[in-house]
């Protein structure tokens, strides 16, 4: 996967809606970061390994061909302001709360 590959699958960026991620989602994220999960409240930007495994998290059900490593390749952007509570969007898909 190149890194314009992953930039057209996501777009103009994504949002993860905390309240959108199943309890399997999130056992799979603490499988990837440990504990640093924890450090996730809504509204706050989690550290960035948890923010990389929970954009795998919301593509990984429509791009299976996306790794978890290939999101190493993304630009600081894409992370900006990707974790929002349920009430500030409208969800667009599992796990993905809107495109901004």
């Amino acid at each position: 996967m190149t890194k314009q590959e992953l930039l057209d699958i996501i777009g103009e960026g994504v949002t993860i809606n905390l309240d959108d991620l199943t309890q399997g989602d999130v056992e799979d994220i603490e499988e990837l970061v440990g504990d640093m999960v924890r450090q996730v409240k809504p509204g706050e930007r989690p550290p960035m390994k948890v923010s990389r495994a929970m954009l795998w998290v919301a593509l990984r059900d429509e791009h299976p061909e996306v790794t978890f490593e290939d999101l190493r390749m993304l630009p600081m952007s894409v992370f900006a302001s990707m974790v929002t509570t349920s009430d500030e969007v409208t969800p667009q898909g599992k796990g993905v709360a809107a495109t901004v």
